[in-house]
C-alpha cells in the first residue's frame, strides 16, 4: 500500500471515529455533560470486576434546572466586567 493510501484511508477512519468523539468532549468541556458517578460492572454473582466506567448527567438533571440556568447570568456578567477591564 502506497503511502499516499494509507493516509487517504487513516483520514477517512479517523473522521468517522474523531467527530463523535470530539463533539463528546466538547459538551463535556463546556459543561453540557458532567460526570456523576464512576461504577464497575458486576457479574452474576454480584461481584464487581474490570474498570470502572463513567457515567455522564445534563447539569439540569444533577443540580437542578433553575441553579444551572441561573449561573448563565453569572458567567455573563463575569465576561462583560472582564472585557471593561482590558
Amino acid at each position: 500500500m502506497t503511502e499516499e493510501k494509507k493516509s487517504e484511508s487513516l483520514t477517512a477512519h479517523d473522521s468517522t471515529i474523531r467527530e463523535p468523539l470530539f463533539e463528546f468532549l466538547e459538551l463535556q468541556m463546556q459543561t453540557y455533560l458532567v460526570v456523576v458517578d464512576f461504577r464497575r460492572r458486576r457479574n452474576k454473582q454480584g461481584e464487581e470486576y474490570g474498570m470502572p466506567v463513567c457515567y455522564y448527567e445534563w447539569p439540569e438533571d444533577k443540580w437542578g434546572y433553575d441553579l444551572v440556568t441561573g449561573a448563565y447570568a453569572e458567567v455573563l456578567k463575569f465576561l462583560l466586567t472582564s472585557r471593561r477591564k482590558m
